[in-house]
């Protein structure tokens, strides 16, 4: 059940004129059932059953950790727990990607291995709802807040309708006071004309803005020999677009109806298009996945003993200064972060190389390249709070970030050779004579592109 369609919107309308006639302590019951509810229409009952046993056994782990006094049954729970969890994520997301790297790695060394892959069926929104449930027990286990009693409850927190398959990730500490408070949910004027603008305007963004887009992208996508040099830059630029107008409007459709019932979910992006370094887009993109991986995974290796050792390493042979200049324990947490990211968004090494490790690359080499980067800044006089320096970071960043979507958008490596080999052709004179009318869409749909998603990047 898609969340733009009609059965959704006969869907969403149920449940909430059954919603504000319940008592507060029904409520978020209701909401319980219509999550159950849109779970089996989005995968199956079977898969339904799934998602159950999965919530049933982060509670199960939360609460014995929490009932556990000793440091080492503690952590062999969390072990469990945790395990749990990714093995079933790496279950249900990366059997062929598991099964092709082995082969990829047998190939280059001349053996044959013919590991078979698989692909099995999952529940709907699991590559969001596992990690939830993960960051759930690791705050139990660091004594963030006590673990639910309620399994039902923890199983709405993993199962919310809304953001079910989309997200934002969500923190249970922050959302259970909002469904299971003493205070009822009423109808109000504000949230629900509030809440439909922000439905619309996500609409806006993906029926208008994103198909539109998405079209110019395939054309080109399609057929580089015919569209080579600029088109291809055109296509860079334009898929960023549609990649942003398609998910951040999905965003304000997911919040707008959370909104409506008079619950708040966290922002998933804030103006990316305005920031002046990678490191800040990514603040800005996706921020609750970014601000997940840097609680759960980033900060943990940070502090792990194996890195902190290493830090007193580099300290005792390079200096105490060495992490001004070449601070590697904080490259290799990087590392394991950004590939974490690329490895999420699917098992491909597309989608790892383009926004994971060339996200990590350039982060690190202008940590690297600060020091000179100051220094010819200083040579060359640049006032650095002036718009047009200001501008070129922004138009940099746009850039650098394209380049990585050209391989979460080519089918393969392959066809990101074969992209970027045409990208430097001399027929710059495409962007002024028309030729962009001829890329499927004529010249008043590129116009309601362009200035559309002009709108849209505020």
């Amino acid at each position: 059940m898609p969340i733009i369609s009609l059965q959704f919107a006969i869907f969403l309308s149920l449940i909430l004129l059954i919603y504000f006639c319940l008592p507060v302590r029904l409520q978020w019951i209701w909401l319980l059932c219509g999550s159950f509810f849109y779970i089996i229409m989005a995968s199956d009952l079977k898969m339904t059953m799934v998602f159950a046993i999965i919530v049933l056994f982060a509670w199960i782990t939360a609460k014995a950790i929490t009932s556990q006094k000793k440091q080492g049954k503690r952590s062999a729970l969390l072990g469990i727990g945790l395990l749990f969890q990714f093995g079933g994520l790496f279950f249900f997301k990366y059997g062929d990607f598991f099964a092709g790297t082995i082969n990829g790695i047998g190939k280059a060394l001349g053996i044959d291995i013919g590991l078979t892959g698989w692909n099995v069926e999952a529940p709907a929104g699991v590559s969001y709802f596992m990690l939830m449930l993960m960051g759930y027990i690791l705050d139990v286990y660091w004594g963030k807040y006590p673990a639910e009693n309620n399994p039902a409850k923890l199983a709405l927190f993993a199962g919310f309708f809304p953001a079910l398959t989309s997200g934002p990730f969500m923190r249970y500490d922050i959302m259970s006071g909002q469904w299971f408070g003493d205070q009822k949910h009423k109808l109000s004027y504000q949230n629900l004309t509030l809440g439909l603008q922000r439905i619309l305007w996500g609409l806006f963004k993906k029926l208008v803005i994103a198909s539109r887009a998405q079209i110019i992208v395939d054309t080109i996508y399609g057929d580089f020999d015919t569209y080579q040099g600029f088109y291809i830059w055109v296509a860079v630029f334009v898929f960023v677009i549609q990649l942003y107008t398609d998910f951040s409007g999905l965003m304000d459709i997911v919040l707008g109806v959370a909104e409506i019932m008079g619950i708040y979910l966290p922002e998933n992006f804030k103006a990316p298009f305005f920031s002046i370094s990678v490191s800040e887009f990514w603040r800005r993109w996706h921020i609750t996945l970014n601000e997940w991986l840097r609680d759960y995974l980033f900060n943990p290796l940070q502090r792990c003993s194996l890195l902190r050792n290493f830090r007193k390493w580099m300290k005792k042979h390079c200096g105490k200064e060495y992490e001004k200049y070449f601070n590697v324990p904080l490259y290799i947490a990087l590392f394991v972060t950004w590939f974490a990211v690329g490895f999420w968004h699917g098992g491909k090494w597309k989608y790892i190389i383009g926004v994971g490790l060339w996200m990590w690359l350039v982060i690190v080499l202008g940590m690297i390249f600060a020091p000179l980067f100051k220094w010819i800044i200083r040579r060359l006089g640049i006032n650095t709070n002036c718009f047009s320096w200001r501008l070129f970071q922004r138009i940099r960043t746009l850039l650098v970030f394209g380049v990585g979507l050209s391989f979460f958008r080519a089918e393969g490596l392959g066809e990101v050779y074969s992209m970027w080999s045409r990208a430097f052709a001399d027929n710059i004179w495409i962007l002024f004579d028309q030729s962009l009318y001829k890329l499927g869409l004529d010249a008043v749909n590129v116009h309601v592109l362009f200035w559309g998603m002009g709108g849209c990047l505020l």
